[in-house]
């Protein structure tokens, strides 16, 4: 009888853990995004926490994880699976539903947004700064909580990332680079340090891949040795083994290293704003150009404004700077008119530099433009003959094209064309603009004369 009882108790637990397994499965979703967020990168994993509501004010804390070079791949359904595939990594504890739905800091329950890029190859700390860009866009993501991870290439790539400036170091909160593939580079160290992120990072001793002396460790105590040491102090962790596999360890949810508690502790503290109160607008006015107006409330150290301009919302190009009007803690008015906005939506933002290098985003005002015809220019940039396809015949309609100092410098009518080849080898380099112009309608172009 005492048989059939013990038998029957282990089968009632074990259903019972089953039926926690199976929630905790259907709770974790990794979701995979064929989409680019850089020109290195044409996919990602998505993981979003239990509750997400892309239609709320809540904002969440953003990981970061980056796979070694195995990892790498061209973000298809055959190759992007790599990313998520490397046991005990963070990927595959979702995949298992072993992964927590939540951590309590400082007696808080805290959620993760998670992404795992995929990248063709090596990526440099642009292609990183990006895939952030693209993230804080796209997510409920609270800027002060941005985390990365990543073990073998991963980590090099985090090491390299927060090291490259100032800025971008001042984007994250903590990372921790597992046995990174990155030499330790003085000034990179400085930057870490100056940039005051929260630093762990682990490494087997006698990992064969990767030398733990000349990348962790050299990391962390030049990181400690800079001349501001970050607060907290980097602190490192290394295992004794042989393997190169120094991530089954470092995430492992069973002998209390804790990484994920250990980064959710920290987060960017508000920065001293050198720009305050600004309101940023854009409009369209008859001629299809977009009028960008904005003010401050008071300014110090600020050293101007870049204008950035996007076609996806993703990517943005800086096409003007500027320059302050005040730095005496008063205010200031400013406007900008972008003459050649493309066709369809456009998308703008203010990039506030300070004296320092750190920068700030304005709020991303969009603005739609429609022309009269469908059409394609090309080639762009180009040297000798730009040529113009339409979708159908334009009549008694007027080109111009302009110069980036608002000179005309080239003026012919189009009349039942649709394809208009028009030489401009004997133009200076540099941006122009193009107006096909019929009555109140009009199509605008730019292009770059090399």
């Amino acid at each position: 009888m005492k048989f059939f009882k013990k038998v029957f108790t282990i089968f009632i637990l074990f259903f019972f853990f089953s039926i926690l397994n199976v929630s905790s499965l259907f709770s974790q979703t990794l979701t995979p995004k064929y989409i680019s967020t850089t020109p290195l990168s044409n996919g990602y994993y998505e993981y979003l926490p239990e509750g997400y509501d892309p239609t709320s004010n809540k904002t969440y804390p953003l990981l970061f994880c980056f796979g070694g070079y195995g990892e790498n791949g061209d973000g298809s359904p055959a190759q992007l699976p790599y990313v998520i595939s490397v046991w005990g990594t963070t990927g595959w504890q979702i995949n298992q539903g072993i992964f927590p739905t939540s951590f309590i800091v400082n007696g808080q329950p805290q959620k993760f947004v998670i992404l795992f890029p995929q990248f063709t190859g090596v990526a440099n700390p642009q292609s990183i700064n990006e895939v952030i860009d693209y993230a804080i866009l796209h997510y409920r993501v609270d800027v002060t909580r941005i985390y990365m991870t990543g073990f073998s290439l991963g980590g090099g790539l985090i090491w390299d990332y927060a090291g490259y400036s100032i800025p971008y170091a001042n984007r994250v909160a903590a990372i921790v680079p597992v046995c990174g593939g990155s030499y330790a580079d003085i000034m990179k160290a400085e930057t870490i340090a100056a940039g005051n992120i929260a630093v762990w990072a682990t490494h087997n001793d006698g990992d064969p891949t990767v030398p733990v002396q000349i990348t962790t460790i050299d990391y962390i105590n030049d990181i400690n040795a800079a001349s501001s040491p970050p607060n907290p102090l980097a602190k490192m962790t290394i295992f004794h083994d042989d393997a190169h596999n120094a991530w089954d360890s470092t995430y492992s949810l069973t002998y209390g290293l804790h990484v994920y508690e250990w980064m959710l502790q920290f987060k960017r503290g508000p920065a001293t704003l050198s720009v305050t109160g600004l309101d940023f607008n854009a409009t369209k006015n008859v001629n299809d150009e977009v009028v960008l107006e904005w003010k401050t409330y008071s300014e110090n150290n600020n050293r101007g404004f870049a204008v950035e301009r996007s076609s996806d919302g993703i990517k943005f190009d800086s096409i003007e700077f500027i320059s302050s009007l005040s730095n005496a803690g008063r205010g200031a008015a400013y406007s900008f008119k972008d003459i050649s906005p493309g066709n369809g939506k456009n998308y703008y933002r203010l990039k506030q530099i300070n004296f320092d290098t750190r920068t700030n985003y304005s709020v991303i005002k969009t603005i739609e433009i429609k022309n009269i015809n469908e059409f394609k220019i090309f080639p762009n940039p180009v040297r000798d003959v730009l040529t113009i396809k339409l979708k159908s015949p334009l009549h008694h309609c007027q080109l111009n094209i302009i110069n980036a100092k608002g000179q005309l410098t080239e003026q012919l009518i189009i009349n039942g064309a649709s394809s208009v080849n028009i030489p401009v080898k004997h133009l200076l380099p540099g941006m122009y603009t193009g107006r096909i112009t019929n009555g109140n309608s009009s199509i605008k172009f730019s292009f770059v004369k090399q």
